[in-house]
Order: C-alpha cells, then sequence, then structure tokens
C-alpha cells in the first residue's frame, strides 16, 4: 500500500474515532443533565412536601399557620400558603425551590385539602334554668322566659316576678322543696308552694325527683380536664387584655386574667381556658369563628390550684355587652359561647353565695350561656341570657332568661377543628 493510502486511511480512522467519541460525549453530557434535572425537581419535591408537612402540624398543634418562606432545611427553601375551603376544610398549597426562591433552577408545587375531625361534647339544657342545692332568688320584676328546675327552694322576693313557664322545686329535705310568691304562667311543683299564682297545674306536698345538672357530677370533672387540654393545643401565654376590633384568639390557655376592653370585639377561634379572672367590658362583644358552623364554643375560668380563691377564677360581663355564636350581630343563632367557672365559695361562705357570684352578669348584655357548677350567678337588671346552669341563682329587678328550646341537645367543641387529616393531595406541575 502506497503511503498516501495508508494514511489517509488513518485520517479516515481518526475521524470516524472522534465522530463516535464526541457522539459518546454528547449523549452522556445530555443524559448528565437530565439527571441533573430530574434530581433538582425531585429535590424541589420534597421541599413543597416538607411545607406541606411542616403547615399541617402547624395547624394541629397550634390551631394556625402563618405563611413564610422558610429556609431552614440545606439546599432548598419552601413556601406554604393555608387557606379556608369550607367549613372544616383547608387547602395547603405548598411550593419547593432549588437552591433558593430568588435564583431557582427548579420549583415544584404540591397543594393538599386536610379536613378538621372536631372534638365535641354533647351538654342537654332541658331548662331555661337549672338550679342546684343553693336554690334560686328572684328580685322585684325579675323574668324568667322559659322554666325553672332548682334543687332547692325557688324563692320570689314578691308578687312582681314572672316565671313564663313550669317551676320546679327539690330539696334534700322536703322542709326546703318550696316556691314562694310570684307569678308562675305553667305548672307548679313543690312539697310547699306559698303565695304563688300558679296559671297551670300546682302540684303540692309532694318533693319531685332530683334532676341531674346539665353535666352529670361524674362526667364533670373530666369535661373541664377535656376542655382545659383543647386549650393547651394553642400553648400558653400571661395576663391578656383585648382592645379594639379584628381581635381572634384562641385555642389559648391565659395563665392570669383576660381583659375584654370596653367597645372591643373578639373572634374565638378555639377553647380558651383563664387560670384568673374574666372580664367583658361595657359594649364588648364576643363572637365565634363561622367554622364552628352549628357547634359551640367554651370560655372557661378555673384556678384549678384553688377553686375557692374568691379572686380567682370569676367572670364579670359588663353593661351592654353581646356574647354570640357564629354571627356576631345576632346573639340567637343555633350556636353559642358558653361562659364557664368553677369558682366556689368556700365554707361557711356558701350559705351568703348572693354576696360572691362566680359569674355576675351585668344590665343590658345579651346572649350567652353560663355554667357556674360550685358557685352562683347574678343576674342583673334587663340582662338577657340564653340559659343558665349553676348551684345558686341570684335574678335581680328585670333580669331575663330567653331560653331557645334548641338548647335542649347542643353541642361543644374544641374549635373550627381538632386533628385535621389530609383528604386530597396534588402536585400541580
Amino acid at each position: 500500500m502506497k503511503k498516501g493510502n495508508t494514511l489517509l486511511a488513518v485520517v479516515l480512522l481518526l475521524t470516524a474515532l472522534l465522530s463516535i467519541g464526541l457522539a459518546l460525549s454528547s449523549a452522556v453530557l445530555s443524559t448528565s443533565v437530565k439527571i441533573t434535572k430530574t434530581y433538582n425537581r425531585l429535590a424541589a419535591l420534597s421541599y413543597a412536601e416538607g411545607g406541606v408537612n411542616k403547615a399541617l402540624w402547624s395547624i394541629n398543634n397550634t390551631g394556625s399557620y402563618t405563611t413564610t418562606l422558610d429556609s431552614s432545611l440545606p439546599g432548598g427553601q419552601f413556601e406554604a400558603t393555608v387557606t379556608d375551603c369550607g367549613a372544616n376544610c383547608k387547602q395547603i398549597t405548598s411550593i419547593g425551590y432549588v437552591p433558593t426562591k430568588a435564583k431557582p433552577i427548579a420549583t415544584r408545587t404540591v397543594r393538599i385539602k386536610i379536613n378538621g375531625v372536631v372534638s365535641t361534647s354533647n351538654i342537654s339544657f332541658k331548662y331555661g334554668i337549672q338550679v342546684d342545692n343553693l336554690g334560686t332568688y328572684l328580685d322585684n320584676n325579675a323574668t324568667i322566659k322559659g322554666s325553672i328546675f332548682s334543687n332547692g327552694p325557688i324563692i320570689n322576693a314578691s308578687s312582681n316576678t314572672k316565671i313564663t313557664g313550669a317551676a320546679t322545686s327539690h330539696a334534700s329535705s322536703f322542709l326546703f322543696s318550696s316556691i314562694t310568691n310570684g307569678t308562675i304562667s305553667g305548672d307548679a311543683r313543690a312539697f310547699f308552694i306559698i303565695n304563688a299564682i300558679v296559671k297551670g297545674t300546682k302540684y303540692t306536698m309532694v318533693n319531685p325527683p332530683y334532676q341531674e345538672m346539665p353535666i352529670k357530677d361524674a362526667d364533670l370533672n373530666p369535661t373541664i380536664d377535656g376542655w382545659e387540654n383543647d386549650a393547651l393545643v394553642g400553648g400558653a401565654q400571661g395576663n391578656t387584655t383585648i382592645s379594639g376590633n379584628n381581635n381572634q384568639l384562641g385555642p389559648k390557655k391565659i395563665d392570669g386574667n383576660l381583659v375584654i376592653n370596653n367597645n372591643a370585639s373578639l373572634k374565638v377561634t378555639g377553647t380558651l381556658w383563664v387560670t384568673g379572672n374574666i372580664t367583658i367590658g361595657n359594649n364588648a362583644q364576643i363572637y365565634l369563628d363561622p367554622l364552628y358552623g352549628t357547634n359551640s364554643g367554651v370560655i372557661i375560668a378555673d384556678h384549678k390550684t384553688d377553686r375557692t380563691d374568691f379572686n380567682s377564677g370569676r367572670i364579670y360581663v359588663n353593661q351592654r355587652s353581646t356574647i354570640s355564636g357564629i354571627d356576631p350581630n345576632n346573639p340567637k343563632t343555633p350556636s353559642y359561647i358558653m361562659l364557664f367557672s368553677t369558682q366556689q365559695p368556700p365554707p361557711p361562705f356558701e350559705n351568703f353565695w348572693r354576696l360572691w357570684p362566680a359569674i355576675t352578669i351585668e344590665q343590658n348584655s345579651i346572649g350567652g350561656v353560663y355554667y357556674s357548677p360550685f358557685g352562683s350567678i347574678a343576674l342583673k337588671q334587663n340582662a338577657l341570657a340564653r340559659a343558665l346552669a349553676c348551684s345558686g341563682l341570684l335574678v335581680q329587678e328585670n333580669g331575663i332568661v330567653d331560653y331557645d328550646s334548641g338548647m335542649a341537645n347542643s353541642s361543644l367543641a374544641s374549635g373550627p377543628a381538632g386533628n385535621w387529616t389530609t383528604t386530597e393531595w396534588q402536585a400541580l406541575d
């Protein structure tokens, strides 16, 4: 073979090998780029899922989540946003960025829907007023719209007092089963009925049977503990004062006093447990988060370490305040807020229970359900409550309890939702 032909053959061979090498290099590089791109997208997806998980954890453990750009994980960031999508429904949208949102080389978005499982307890208010052993005292011109059952005497100061429904007095000793004075539109039952005008049927010389309170004695402490555990989900804070409008609070334990200033408004977004006193100022307004739906909410004053401490665990509802359910403008919505006090007078002061009420409801206040299982409630002039349950009751001039028959089967909830679970998952890109 001639030298020229040999050289040509070598050049052709080298050219062919170079072409093959370049082709292989291009394929390897292309594959590497694809692998890197796929890896970055998978990484971005992981960061997006991390944002979903953090938002879900925060909602379940604190009751809320605020949109933030989170860079706590190495190599990437996520940004999660929570929006409402109906009653007990939330949507979490989380975007993952690699390496940063400012200069991303890959992004992925994950969207999930979560439904809340609401922790509820059912309480039946069979009467507009149900009073335990301390009994009931109605001042001049006091009015009860509805029926009353008292495991103690019902004493009306004069014939000007009115009970529009039935009145029943039971007592551990028949000597204290009595109704004195007043006008009763329905039936009246007591061992003694003295100077009372009864428009229905009068039943005397019989001690009516004892009636359990809306929360039975055996269930009382477990129920209180359950509400307080619901409040602890949102953590604890010290003395709290609410001023102005657009406030919301809950679930939360307040180690100290809760004061809602005059003219302030508060949306309750979960159970509140106050270890000190609760004071609701003049013209103040409290209402439930609309996501409670038909469920009702609880605010509890419980100085658990010493319920006989006169300085703690009491509730003051001042003049012209409004306690509503989910509609702040209508205190007679199906849902309601129950204000619950565990304060009790220490012996021997239980005999002077009218002087130290656990709950005081001042004139012209509207709405709310009030419960004091160990102490007393004072309902003052022109104050209107939806239902009352207490150990002792003082209704002062023109105090009114406007009972709703729907209260006979009501459901108290820990908040708009308790534990949230995923019902729908989507990777959007």
